[in-house]
């Protein structure tokens, strides 16, 4: 029997080991992507000093809050999923 080499065995756990987190990774990347769009649809121009939770220095509001809806699968024979 061999040991696993030490670089694997203290590895940390991906940040996707949860629903939870995998959906607070979409929900932080669609927000940061969404922020560069404004409401009449035309993007705004990158500002890398311009943090997405603060309201812009124009005078602006900040973008509006990201929800993420799951639901199940419409196949009775199907697996819960939610």
């Amino acid at each position: 029997m061999t040991e696993p080499a030490p670089e694997q065995s203290q590895q940390s756990p991906p940040l996707t080991d949860s629903t939870a987190h995998l959906l607070a990774r979409i929900t932080d990347q669609l927000g940061a992507q969404l922020s560069l769009v404004s409401r009449n649809g035309t993007r705004r121009p990158m500002h890398r000093t311009r943090h997405p939770d603060r309201p812009a220095a124009d005078g602006g509001t900040s973008a509006p809050a990201l929800v993420a809806v799951a639901h199940g699968s419409r196949d009775p024979q199907a697996l819960r999923t939610v």
